[in-house]
């Protein structure tokens, strides 16, 4: 590019001003709780400024998140999303300090089910149901239904689900609380809050399990993020893009108009070259 171009410098502040935004939008998303939020804000700066020292600190940042909230989900025996959790970290920042300790605290976890799953229904565990049932349903009287994360009412629920899974007093709350994570994505789709609709189609996900309404809603949400993928790269934003494509994919490999925007990026990137 001609570096006496007229357009140059208001381009060059354009473009810092945008990255102000996204690290200010990380910084909060992870003071509130929501690393993954966060991790995509500091992508953006990353792809346009490699070596940005806060974005850097952010990315070991929000590989401690996910490798801390390992921690909480290996510790109610949800070893699934703890080892998901766990695996987003390392793919974030593999030398995050974090990490090593989330591995270890998951091995032990691991042994602690191995040694409860030998044991009747104690006494203890079955205290330990009612206080987590009973936890979920205040939480879900408050409305705290994904939010905070680890003390929420789908956290807790969850938690009960593996000591008793089959337990009737676990089943009818799964049956309650999933309909109220339907609410919560409508609501969050409704208002474009496609990260915050993500956490919600989760939730009734597990719940529920891959019902139609729950498939049909993770197409609707990745036909929104390819709109939203659409109208960054119109902007000549290629890194948001790209994300919006990956969240796309993410929900549902085979959504509408998904291959189109995949070629459009592709072209763009080429043309950048």
């Amino acid at each position: 590019t001609d570096p006496g171009h007229v357009d140059l410098p208001a381009a060059k502040e354009h473009l810092a001003s945008m990255l102000d935004e996204r690290r200010r939008m990380a910084a909060r998303h992870l003071q509130r709780g929501r690393p993954e939020r966060a991790w995509i804000e500091y992508r953006v700066v990353l792809d346009a400024q490699s070596d940005d020292p806060e974005a850097l600190r952010g990315q070991v940042a929000v590989a401690d998140a996910l490798a801390q909230r390992s921690q909480r989900l290996a510790a109610d025996f949800r070893f699934g999303e703890a080892e998901s959790a766990l695996a987003v970290a390392r793919s974030i920042a593999p030398d995050a300090t974090a990490i090593a300790a989330a591995q270890d605290h998951l091995a032990r976890a691991r042994q602690s089910q191995r040694r409860l799953q030998g044991a009747a229904m104690t006494p203890a565990r079955q205290k330990r149901l009612v206080a987590l049932l009973q936890q979920a349903a205040a939480a879900e009287a408050r409305g705290q239904l994904l939010l905070p994360v680890g003390d929420s009412a789908f956290d807790r629920l969850r938690a009960a689900q593996e000591i008793a899974p089959r337990d009737p007093r676990v089943r009818r709350a799964a049956a309650r609380l999933a309909p109220a994570a339907r609410r919560c994505f409508d609501r969050e789709l409704r208002g474009n809050r496609v990260l915050a609709a993500r956490e919600c189609v989760d939730a009734w996900q597990a719940l529920e399990g891959a019902s139609a309404g729950v498939l049909e809603a993770r197409r609707r949400l990745a036909q929104r993020w390819v709109a939203i993928g659409t109208e960054r790269l119109g902007a000549g934003e290629l890194a948001a893009a790209q994300s919006a494509l990956a969240a796309a994919r993410g929900l549902d490999s085979t959504a509408p108009g998904l291959d189109e925007l995949a070629r459009r990026l592709r072209a763009a990137a080429a043309a950048s070259r």
